[in-house]
């Protein structure tokens, strides 16, 4: 698959909710762009479990310490975004965004960590049978006691302006699809006025 041409570097988010393809879809992408991939887990969990394991608490990810530190994980992996784009180097993030998904202000705000990249938010959508199902198949910590019943919400498109695609699709049919949809994008300082 070939690169696309010489352009801003970008900040290409994937989210989506647990089981729906995020990481295998990141490791794919990045490698397509010649981008530096930046998983939130693999970023900031071992930082996360070391704290967990100092205050004698078992590391999940939905404890009040851990919650109280999502902030400062989107921090991690935006801001050292940021830093590539200074560089040169576009970065594909891999997290859930889950809130920033349900929020514009809050997608803004995100993207805003990763300038001078262009950020686009890609968005992962799966039925919560095939994300539940991967979790098991997968067996990670990190999915312990993550909880379909009442949320599937996680599983729909946000409600603003992202590409979305299908989580249950090939990775590289995804992969395309981002590369012709990053193409399609003015650089940013560049846009067409009216």
């Amino acid at each position: 698959m070939s690169r696309p041409g010489p352009r801003a570097p970008h900040a290409v988010c994937v989210g989506g909710p647990p089981g729906a393809g995020k990481s295998t879809l990141g490791v794919e992408l990045a490698s397509a762009l010649g981008a530096a991939l930046l998983d939130q887990d693999t970023v900031t969990n071992p930082l996360l479990q070391a704290f967990c394991e100092r205050d004698g608490a078992p590391f999940d990810l939905d404890s009040p310490l851990v919650r109280s530190l999502r902030e400062a994980r989107y921090r991690c992996v935006l801001e050292t975004a940021a830093d590539n784009a200074g560089a040169g180097v576009s970065s594909v993030v891999v997290a859930p965004f889950t809130a920033e998904g349900r929020d514009s202000a809050g997608w803004y705000a995100a993207a805003a960590l990763a300038v001078p990249a262009a950020a686009h938010l890609v968005w992962l959508t799966v039925d919560a049978a095939t994300a539940a199902a991967r979790r098991q198949a997968r067996s990670l910590a990190r999915d312990r006691g993550v909880d379909d019943a009442g949320g599937t919400g996680r599983h729909t498109a946000p409600a603003h302006a992202c590409l979305t695609l299908d989580g249950t699709a090939p990775a590289m049919a995804n992969v395309a699809a981002i590369l012709d949809h990053l193409q399609r994008q003015p650089e940013p300082g560049k846009e067409t006025r009216r």
